[in-house]
């Protein structure tokens, strides 16, 4: 069989791309400012509201996306930072301003979870702040790996 033509000579060797568009980094790159991090995320604010020590130290505490999960929060703003654990994707993390719907009380938290990273994202670009959200986890791939997603919640006020 003289004619036969050995395919694996012209197949290129597989490579690992960035799994992220271009336009997805650049415009996370475009907002990341040690700046915003702190006056966006109500810090500057609650630093000058405080009325003691113990205040000053509350302002720093920073809850985490397990801690806000399920619950119905106004999302009043977000600021990003770069993330330095190795396995974050995005390589930027999200710091939210927003009120619980439920208490009123101010809620400043810090999420890496990609689909909402890039979900706040585009809300900040598009201007939709404040809105009604939780942060869910989605269902477990079969990686073993639970995601988080940010859904939500039209018409609730």
């Amino acid at each position: 069989m003289g004619n036969e033509i050995d395919r694996t000579d012209d197949v290129a060797p597989a490579t690992i791309v960035d799994e992220y568009p271009l336009a997805v980094k650049l415009h996370l790159s475009d907002r990341i400012t040690e700046r915003s991090l702190w006056s966006e995320a109500g810090v500057l604010e609650a630093l000058l509201a405080a009325e003691s020590l113990e205040d000053v130290a509350a302002t720093f505490e920073m809850l985490g996306t397990d801690d806000v999960a399920g619950k119905l929060l106004m999302f009043r703003g977000v600021s990003f930072a770069p993330s330095r654990f190795a396995e974050s994707r995005l390589g930027v993390y999200a710091l939210v301003d927003a009120v619980d719907a439920d208490t009123g009380e101010k809620v400043r938290f810090s999420t890496g979870g990609e689909a909402v990273v890039v979900t706040l994202l585009r809300a900040a670009e598009q201007a939709w702040f404040p809105f009604n959200a939780t942060i869910e986890k989605a269902d477990m791939t079969a990686a073993g790996f639970q995601p988080w997603n940010l859904v939500p919640q039209l018409g609730v006020l």
